[in-house]
């Protein structure tokens, strides 16, 4: 019978460990950090013994606030490493959004110094949410490995990762590795940029559909449909968008409906916004042009994506009967003169 005393760290790994008997003895156990490194059966000083690893690259090093920077995880694995899980450490999420980019990893057979791998590639997008020096996600590794007698070079055709029939007969040692602490330095919004939203972009498309203009009349309803493509945007740091009035025409912008997908290793983000119009009077009605400013990460410029201005011509309808006014009979006129003061306040008020 044994006691547990144990600690734990941020991401709870268990560290200092000891076994403690009800008798009093004794027996120490070693408990290893979690690396970049774990090697098997206590090799660490064996070059030629089995071993995993994993690595993190990035692919810009000074990035913007709220920028897409790519981190690419990578498992060097000579033993048949079977993976539950991939995450950063909790720690990461005060600074970052971080996203998944691949659906499943990319994997690979490499020689690393005269020894047989296998490579297994993530990508995730990481979003910095402040600027100023701060601390790059670490990912953590959760899997096992399946022990026996003799260790043999694995095949990706063999069960990689899911539970198999050689699990039965093999013991399942665990095995946990996190990447680096690395420090990357985030450059605040540029002071020159004048844009009302912070848009850093690798591209960005801005579309316009009007529908129901035809034959249009006087309270009819009809729709301006806005599709709005960002690469390189994070779904929820998508801005609130503000239509201006258009006078004589009633708006009713509805929610925007957002989708976000992976393109070609960039995070994209497509709002596609309804505005419904309905106009009050005959003639001629003009919906200004719409305007969204963004910054380039191509260009290091700002830029302004443009919708232009809409003319729409509304006709007169029948089934709408406006009161006849007698131009000869003015009614404010023929009031008293103390009257037209009270009618002035009460139209200053409303």
């Amino acid at each position: 019978s044994f006691q547990m005393a144990n600690e734990t760290d941020e991401v709870g790994i268990v560290r200092g460990l000891a076994w403690t008997s009800v008798g009093g003895d004794t027996l120490e156990i070693e408990v290893k950090e979690t690396t970049d490194i774990a090697y098997i059966s206590d090799s660490k000083h064996n070059s030629n013994a089995p071993f995993l690893q994993i690595k993190q690259t990035v692919d810009t090093a000074s990035p913007y606030v709220q920028q897409q920077v790519t981190f690419l995880v990578t498992l060097y694995d000579s033993i048949g490493l079977r993976i539950k899980n991939i995450v950063a450490n909790k720690e990461s999420f005060n600074d970052w959004l971080i996203v998944p980019l691949l659906e499943t990893p990319i994997l690979e057979k490499d020689v690393v110094n005269g020894r047989k791998v296998n490579v297994i590639h993530y990508a995730f997008a990481g979003f910095p949410q402040r600027s100023g020096q701060i601390k790059e996600p670490r990912f953590i590794v959760d899997g096992y490995y399946l022990k026996n007698n003799e260790f043999s070079f694995p095949s990706f055709d063999d069960d990689f990762f899911n539970f198999g029939f050689n699990n039965v007969f093999n013991q399942q040692v665990p095995v946990k590795m996190q990447t680096k602490e690395k420090l990357t330095d985030v450059k605040p919004i540029p002071s020159d940029y004048t844009g009302k939203y912070w848009l850093p972009l690798f591209d960005l498309t801005l579309n316009s559909e009007f529908k129901n203009i035809d034959n249009l009349k006087q309270g009819d309803a009809f729709n301006q449909l806005i599709t709005i493509s960002a690469k390189g945007l994070q779904e929820t740091l998508f801005p609130q968008l503000h239509f201006p009035n258009v006078n004589g025409v009633k708006i009713y912008p509805e929610k925007p409906q957002l989708s976000m997908q992976v393109s070609k290793g960039y995070i994209e983000t497509t709002a596609t916004i309804n505005n419904v119009y309905i106009p009050n009077k005959t003639g001629t009605i003009t919906i200004p042009e719409t305007e969204i400013e963004w910054f380039n990460l191509n260009t290091q410029k700002m830029e302004k994506s443009i919708i232009p201005q809409k003319i729409i011509t509304v006709q007169k309808n029948p089934n709408i009967i406006s009161e006849p006014i007698n131009e000869n009979h003015n009614v404010i006129d023929t009031l008293p003169k103390e009257d037209n003061k009270k009618s002035d306040i009460k139209k200053e008020n409303v």
